[in-house]
């Protein structure tokens, strides 16, 4: 009885083929979206920095302005009351806290409340002699602090706070505020221009 040979069909390559293409088409595609995604991720991440930023300047600017437009409206009122002196160290408190925010200084933010203190002793007790004293302490402290931020953020700005400080120094702690308008106006003058100037250059 003779054998018949029977030749095994080869299993045709094209289906092995598309299942190649098929697998590399969706990595393909996964690939793609995956890019898109993190494209996306870095966009949004990009405009919610540029939205702080902005905000921080809208925050910090409002402040400052509302210091400089506070001494421009109100710079000759200085008084034996001392209001025109507390708010305006007030002010200036409320500036220097928003343009400081940018970097983490503990010293710097301390003596910021120390300011907020110096404008609240200045009302408290009206008969005090020791009003002078507590000026010329809080504004060598406020030009203390605008030469730290002047220096990490603003290094144009050196003439500026030079100003600032000598009009701080100028000021007399052991003679009458009352006797010393001039000068009071001159610091709070001066610390005006000084941060106007720093956000005129964010």
């Amino acid at each position: 009885m003779a054998e018949i040979d029977i030749e095994k069909k080869k299993s045709p390559i094209w289906p092995w083929l598309l299942l190649g293409v098929l697998v590399i088409a969706a990595l393909i595609v996964l690939i793609d979206d995956n890019d898109d995604v993190k494209r996306d991720q870095v966009v949004t991440q990009t405009q919610e920095v540029e939205t702080a930023e902005e905000n921080n300047f809208a925050r910090q600017n409002g402040e400052v302005q509302a210091y400089v437009s506070y001494i421009e409206k109100n710079g000759r009122e200085v008084g034996l009351k001392h209001k025109y002196s507390s708010s305006a160290l007030t002010r200036l408190a409320a500036a220097l806290e928003t343009v400081a925010s940018n970097y983490d200084d503990i010293e710097a933010q301390n003596i910021i409340e120390e300011l907020k203190k110096s404008a609240d002793e200045l009302t408290q007790n009206r008969d005090s002699d020791k009003h002078a004293d507590i000026m010329a302490r809080a504004f060598n402290n406020a030009a203390d602090v605008m030469k730290e931020i002047q220096q990490k953020k603003y290094p144009g700005l050196e003439k500026e706070i030079e100003e600032v400080k000598q009009a701080a120094q100028a000021m007399d702690p052991r003679a009458m505020a009352t006797e010393q308008n001039e000068k009071i106006h001159k610091f709070f003058t001066e610390s005006a221009d000084a941060l106007r100037a720093m956000t005129e250059n964010v």
